[in-house]
């Protein structure tokens, strides 16, 4: 879907964002899982700044395991044995319009993977276009889609309703890809 379609049906976005809305959402129900590493390798290589810090532990899990530094190739290895149930990626990366202050949550479902994408207000809001600092947004969720071989990407708001696959997904969700 181009930038144009989809504009027309989530204009709607700016106007939510200044009422309030802390931020976006993009959505793949869905992300293979031959290599989580290597495409979050790709990412860190992309940002300015980056942080798994958000991630979400298991209770088996101590304090002081939370509390120490880990590489990359950890977070990921604890997020495969389940020791780390949510695995959070806070990046900032510059495009040519505004630096996009993003949040990546991978999740295990029954069925796959997914991965949410929260996109902050607060950039969005404060560059000198903020429809194209969305279009910007927007490239780097189909980006991310296909970096980690999504089977479907939607956009959609600040909400605690998520698709649940590439065909199943509430009325304030849009597939673009």
């Amino acid at each position: 879907m181009n930038f144009n379609s989809i504009w027309s049906q989530f204009n709607w976005v700016i106007d939510k964002m200044k009422e309030g809305m802390c931020f976006f959402e993009g959505y793949i129900p869905g992300i293979g899982q031959d290599d989580l590493l290597f495409s979050l390798s790709e990412l860190i290589r992309r940002t300015r700044i980056q942080s798994f810090k958000s991630s979400v532990w298991s209770n088996d899990i101590s304090e002081a395991e939370r509390e120490k530094e880990y590489t990359p190739s950890q977070y990921v290895e604890l997020f495969h044995t389940n020791k780390i149930v949510l695995l959070g990626f806070y990046y900032e990366l510059e495009t040519d319009i505004v630096v996009i202050n993003q949040k990546l949550m991978f999740e295990k479902t029954k069925a796959a993977t997914a991965l949410e994408i929260i996109c902050y207000r607060e950039p969005i809001l404060g560059s000198n276009n903020p429809k194209e600092a969305v279009r910007s947004a927007i490239r780097e969720f189909q980006h991310l889609n296909h970096l980690f071989k999504g089977n479907a990407l939607f956009i959609g708001p600040d909400t605690l309703s998520y698709p649940t696959s590439s065909t199943e997904y509430p009325n304030e969700w849009l597939r673009i890809e």
